[in-house]
């Protein structure tokens, strides 16, 4: 009871932070930042560590708060073409699978 009381606020921000990472616009400076995710979250498939990726966090946060504030607005407009509806549905079954 104790661990899911701790654990939940990593679960919401991991699951608005992917949110996030699915509604942010593209550009050459946040491109840095999948990259990096790429990178840190290879470390942990490849040595099948059972910790949490606490390191991730900070950077979680960032697209959670760009989630929450972009919102409903930055959502409609993604999920209105084919691709976007996609990539916001494959960033849910990958929140969930990670969490």
């Amino acid at each position: 009871m104790i661990a899911a009381l701790f654990c939940l606020p990593f679960v919401v921000v991991s699951t608005s932070g992917v949110l996030g990472l699915a509604l942010t616009r593209w550009r050459r400076e946040t491109l840095l930042m999948l990259l990096f995710f790429i990178g840190y979250s290879s470390t942990y498939i490849h040595s099948c560590r059972g910790s949490l990726p606490f390191a991730m966090v900070p950077f979680l946060a960032i697209l959670a708060a760009y989630a929450w504030t972009s919102g409903w607005i930055t959502l409609k407009e993604r999920w209105a073409t084919r691709s976007g509806k996609m990539l916001i549905l494959l960033a849910f079954v990958g929140s969930r699978c990670s969490s």
